[in-house]
């Protein structure tokens, strides 16, 4: 198997490697975002399709408008009478910013 070195690395490569940057951007533009991703074959998946390599027949995740971290820190803390234990929460990529549901229902 050959590695690509990083002055050998495609588009495709080093914009899908900026999980974080699209995420970001795509939540904060999410009913603009979720416009251009939600019908396969539509032009702007077609572009999609040509620039990154994406089949335009792929069905893909609609972007939530708020992630996950955002809603977490402004969420009301409870106060409990006992402090049991701590806990570490490490949301995937699907959960920050195309399915936070799923880290809403695990902090309750």
């Amino acid at each position: 198997m050959k590695f690509r070195t990083a002055s050998k690395r495609t588009t495709t490569d080093q914009l899908l490697g900026r999980v974080d940057l699209i995420g970001k951007v795509a939540t904060t533009l999410a009913p603009l975002a979720n416009a251009a991703l939600k019908t396969p074959g539509s032009m702007p998946r077609k572009a999609i399709e040509k620039v990154l390599g994406i089949s335009a027949q792929r069905l893909l995740q609609p972007y939530a408008r708020q992630r996950f971290s955002t809603w977490f820190k402004k969420r009301a803390t409870p106060m409990l009478a006992n402090h049991q234990a701590q806990v570490a929460v490490f949301p995937t990529c699907i959960v920050e910013y195309q399915n936070p549901s799923i880290g809403h229902d695990l902090v309750k």
